[in-house]
């Protein structure tokens, strides 16, 4: 049922016009209610191990690695393809508020890049770590 009630929403999303800019808003407002389920740590492992777990939650099977200035998390399988190949405008931007979203809540890092089915690259996000201060 909720595979084909996706589907009709992501119809009247088009249908309406709908494009990236509002989807990333409604993505980042979901991210910030998945920060809140449980218990999260305020490091930056933490936040990047919070973005994993939930990314892995979702379905999204991620793979981190971890190396030179921040960690680049990339999604080996995705749970939304089947709508994301319809209308990838629309429902990568989801994808991403819902991940910059989490990381902004969660705290200790920043999404500093993002590639879905737009790029050539693989679809992944990249986090770097932020200061007690935002920076």
């Amino acid at each position: 049922v909720f595979p084909m009630l996706a589907r009709m929403l992501l119809g009247m999303a088009i249908e309406a016009g709908v494009g990236g800019d509002l989807a990333v808003d409604a993505g980042r407002a979901e991210g910030r209610r998945l920060a809140h389920r449980g218990p999260r740590s305020r490091s930056t492992s933490g936040c990047v191990s919070a973005t994993v777990a939930m990314l892995d939650e979702l379905g999204f099977d991620p793979a981190r690695v971890d190396g030179g200035d921040g960690t680049t998390v990339a999604f080996t399988h995705c749970p939304f393809a089947e709508l994301a190949e319809s209308d990838p405008e629309v429902v990568c931007s989801l994808h991403r508020g819902l991940v910059e979203g989490f990381v902004g809540e969660i705290g200790g890092g920043r999404v500093t890049g993002f590639n879905d089915l737009a790029d050539r690259a693989p679809c992944r996000v990249e986090l770097t770590p932020t200061s007690s201060d935002g920076r």
